[in-house]
């Protein structure tokens, strides 16, 4: 019977976390191991993952999103039948729920950390219990070296391990290039003719929307015609519409919610802005670098990585002043922007490849793994 990797994962919809974890699933020794992708689920959460990697040919766990006891029951069932090897948890609820599946049937686990952002007393509350987690787990994996710097400070070395976020280039022709912002124009009611600056993310305070709002009102007055489009949802969806709304910009700054076809409309952008307060590793700045749309973001956890070698505009997060200076200039610049272009695509396939992050996974994987290898 192969030998299996579990991944497990509290889902809404498929977004950064996801897409990398999707992309987990290509590891897997030439198909000499299963991968499987498990979820909670229910109508509203689960199913968009669980649906992308049956799609991908990969083998699928759905756990009641309504019973913690239902679910850990379920999954140590599923270690015990698919001859799991490594539990892999990604957020609180994966690594509550996979502690005690682990603990139940002596499997090894790995958490991966993708931040944590106190959201609301709920979630800060349920992160305090993945932070307890993360003391037991065999492995910690982190995003990125800066984060695993900090991590090693509590932890034994030995303990902690890194697999970057990946991404591939895609290399768009003018004509798609075109297409795409002509599509983004069409959805956000823009003028194509006009500058368009994007940003993405969930709407919580901590990815620092308001300071975006901010930094396009102070632009409005001698940059009237740069038209900004926010894509995700959250929390401060309501107070950050009605900012908008009081501020003026309404015609300017538009909220177009979660789309599946993000990543293809991003090419048709003048600049990615990602204005978080606090990240790890965010896969948000690593689609605009493949996609070839130049970035300026925030040096806050990893990014700074990212942005090495001039690959990305960095800024101190939290400052709209700083953030409309740094917009206004790239905007102003078409050198500079493509100057970005070249830097970041160099550095993606040096240092956050595919192939990378396949290689790290692999060495994490074969520590629990027993492989035969081919003749």
């Amino acid at each position: 019977m192969k030998q299996c990797i579990l991944h497990l994962r509290a889902s809404n919809f498929v977004g950064g976390p996801e897409k990398q974890i999707l992309q987990y699933a290509n590891c897997n020794f030439g198909g000499r191991i299963n991968v499987c992708i498990a979820s909670f689920c229910d109508e509203n959460e689960g199913i968009d993952l669980l649906r992308e990697a049956s799609n991908r040919g990969s083998l699928v766990l759905s756990l009641p999103a309504d019973s913690t006891t239902a679910s850990i029951q379920m999954l140590a069932e599923a270690i015990q039948k698919l001859n799991v090897q490594l539990l892999c948890v990604h957020g609180y609820k994966a690594a509550v729920v996979g502690a005690v599946a682990a603990r139940l049937t002596g499997v090894p686990y790995a958490c991966f950390l993708r931040g944590w952002t106190k959201e609301n007393r709920k979630v800060a509350f349920y992160e305090k219990l993945e932070r307890l987690c993360v003391r037991f787990a065999d492995r910690v994996v982190c995003l990125s070296e800066t984060q695993a710097m900090k991590v090693r400070n509590t932890l034994k070395e030995s303990e902690t391990r890194v697999v970057i976020n990946a991404a591939k280039i895609r290399n768009y022709t003018p004509e798609q290039r075109h297409e795409a912002r002509r599509r983004l124009c069409a959805i956000a009611g823009f003028d194509a003719k006009n500058s368009v600056v994007v940003a993405a993310g969930r709407l919580s305070p901590e990815k620092g929307t308001a300071t975006l709002v901010q930094a396009a009102q102070i632009l409005k007055a001698a940059h009237p015609d740069i038209q900004f489009a926010i894509f995700g949802d959250g929390v401060e969806r309501e107070h950050l519409c009605r900012q908008v709304s009081s501020l003026g910009l309404s015609q300017t700054v538009r909220f177009l919610g979660h789309r599946r076809d993000f990543p293809e409309l991003l090419s048709g952008a003048d600049l990615l802005v990602n204005p978080s307060l606090t990240e790890q590793m965010p896969n948000v700045v690593l689609e605009a670098m493949s996609a070839g749309t130049p970035v300026c973001a925030t040096a806050v956890g990893g990014v700074p990585e990212l942005g090495r070698d001039d690959a990305i505009a960095l800024l101190e997060p939290g400052n709209p002043n700083q953030l409309a200076q740094v917009i206004r200039e790239l905007i102003e610049d078409p050198s500079r922007r493509r100057a970005l272009q070249v830097k970041a695509k160099q550095h993606l396939l040096s240092d956050f490849s595919q192939a990378k992050q396949a290689s790290q996974l692999e060495s994490l994987y074969r520590e629990f793994l027993v492989l035969t290898e081919e003749r």
